[in-house]
């Protein structure tokens, strides 16, 4: 129910392997736009690409959770109910929490550089076979549709950040500093 356009191709094998569609693709796109849109996924199907992305995403997730459980540790660490039952636990939550978020929100922003490193070729290489598989006017019309739409490719939802490489263009933002399409 995302009302940005976009479409990802996620799955961990071929058995299993999907094409999502925004609710904002479908209601905004016409045929044609959706045919420049499907292209490109199916496309990522016939060249596995969405599996490595899986992979990564997975370990991205759990350096997330790693993140976000120093994170806890922290906020648990400068509690009233701790800090007056023992300050020593306190800054000990604090100091692991502290030292947990750190490492955990380094392996994200080493991920997620990985992740733009290797894909970013790969995009270019998936242009060009869409391209040659489909009337370029099709992907040309689908891309001014998100352009000109007023939300763009964007998604809202809070695990948008760990599908962003899925994603037909810039799932985050308009300039992130991560996106490899849009």
């Amino acid at each position: 129910d995302e009302p940005g356009i976009n479409a990802l191709t996620v799955g961990f094998h071929l058995s299993d392997v999907s094409i999502i569609l925004t609710w904002g693709a479908l209601q905004s796109m016409d045929r044609n736009e959706l045919k420049g849109i499907l292209a490109y996924e199916y496309q990522k199907i016939i060249t596995e690409d969405y599996i490595e992305n899986t992979q990564l995403d997975i370990l991205f997730s759990g350096l997330l959770a790693v993140s976000e459980w120093g994170s806890h540790l922290l906020v648990k660490g400068t509690d009233k109910q701790v800090m007056t039952s023992s300050l020593k636990l306190g800054a000990v939550y604090v100091a692991l929490g502290a030292f947990i978020w750190l490492i955990g929100s380094l392996g994200v922003l080493v991920t997620r550089l990985f992740k733009c490193m290797i894909f970013y070729q790969r995009v270019e290489e998936l242009d060009e076979k869409v391209t040659d598989w489909l009337d370029p006017y099709h992907i040309l019309h689908a891309l001014t549709r998100i352009y000109i739409h007023e939300l763009g490719s964007q998604l809202f939802r809070v695990e948008s950040e760990a599908l962003s490489h899925y994603c037909f263009a810039n799932a985050l933002t308009v300039q992130s500093w991560f996106g490899i399409q849009g």
